[in-house]
């Protein structure tokens, strides 16, 4: 039986770090601080002039495969999640292949999607391998939100930052019991406008608008977080015929503390089993893996431990699995 699972994850940050307690103005100091309270976002890094987030994604590569090279060999499959690409034509993912990949006759793809977009590209990762057609998977998760915000957007500059991440996804005889593998994915496209970077695609060209800074009504995604992510937690897990007590860790997307506080109270779930890790900022669509990593990193975590991610953001989307740890990712983990 085909038993697709998570076997790897590692992540990469620049070394540029603008935490929000480096960069206030003394004189708006009280301003800036109760914004650090209320996100739990200090800490945040960003690329430097001239890098982008194919750069991170390349380090991210190099890093995860740094004692084994020789394993990108067997890599069949690269799904690249990213919206803030080296050019709007060709694909980011070409890029990655001309500075990794020795082979050319395995498959690239870009993937457009945000905060929920982990959850979308481990769905399509998961689908690839449970159809045989694929056997190694490789999704990298990478953005720079850095390059697209105003530096006078005090509210957004304190909230992202850059950063990348990589996971293996493969065939693995290690997942024991029942195999979850139904996702819940969604997206409306009503609030398109709650979240984006106007002037930013080809309508651009034609209006010859420069302006390129995200936009985002901070009211309108909390309001959109708190109704829907509950929904689609308690709907994922009743297509996997689970009750949320199965559950043993939840990692959903870093938004900031005050939505995922918000949440875990309307869930009633113990702070021991809800993973808030905002020692980055909101890193987008890298944040669920980076806490993946980290909880099993720091934590005595086991073998069929069931973790519930999920994403949700930009869009307006949502995703949410349930994956089971195995013992491959646990120890490339803690030994890395």
């Amino acid at each position: 039986m085909i038993k697709p699972a998570i076997t790897k994850i590692e992540y990469f940050i620049p070394e540029n770090d603008y935490s929000v307690s480096k960069i206030i103005d003394n004189k708006n100091k009280e301003y800036f601080n109760k914004i650090i309270n209320k996100t739990g976002i200090d800490t945040k890094y960003k690329v430097n002039e001239g890098e982008d987030s194919t750069n991170l994604a390349i380090s991210c590569i190099k890093k995860m495969f740094k004692s084994n090279r020789n394993e990108i060999n067997e890599i069949d499959f690269v799904i690249y999640c990213n919206q803030t690409p080296t050019y709007m034509l060709p694909m980011s993912s070409s890029i990655i292949q001309k500075e990794i990949f020795e082979r050319n006759d395995i498959g690239f793809i870009d993937i457009s999607s945000g905060c929920s977009g982990y959850i979308y590209s481990l769905s399509l990762a998961y689908s690839l391998i449970k159809s045989e057609s694929y056997k190694k998977i490789l999704l990298i998760t990478s953005d720079t939100y850095s390059k697209i915000i105003d530096k006078s957007d005090t509210t957004n500059l304190c909230i992202f930052g850059d950063g990348a991440s990589t996971s293996i996804i493969e065939n693995t005889s290690e997942i024991s019991g029942k195999n979850y593998y139904n996702f819940d994915l969604g997206c409306d496209g009503s609030g398109i406008h709650d979240l984006y970077l106007p002037n930013s695609g080809i309508s651009a060209y034609d209006m010859k608008l420069d302006k390129k800074s995200l936009v985002m009504n901070g009211t309108n995604v909390f309001s959109f977080a708190i109704k829907t992510v509950p929904v689609t937690i308690y709907k994922c897990l009743k297509l996997n015929g689970l009750d949320i007590l199965d559950i043993d860790y939840f990692v959903l997307h870093q938004a900031n503390r005050y939505i995922l506080e918000t949440i875990r109270n309307k869930l009633n779930i113990s702070p021991k089993k809800f993973i808030i890790d905002l020692r980055f900022g909101n890193t987008t669509s890298s944040s669920i893996p980076i806490a993946l990593k980290n909880l099993i990193k720091e934590n005595n975590v086991k073998k069929t431990d069931k973790v519930l991610i999920c994403g949700f953001g930009v869009g307006l989307s949502w995703g949410t699995a349930i994956i089971e740890l195995n013992d491959g990712l646990i120890k490339f983990i803690k030994q890395n």
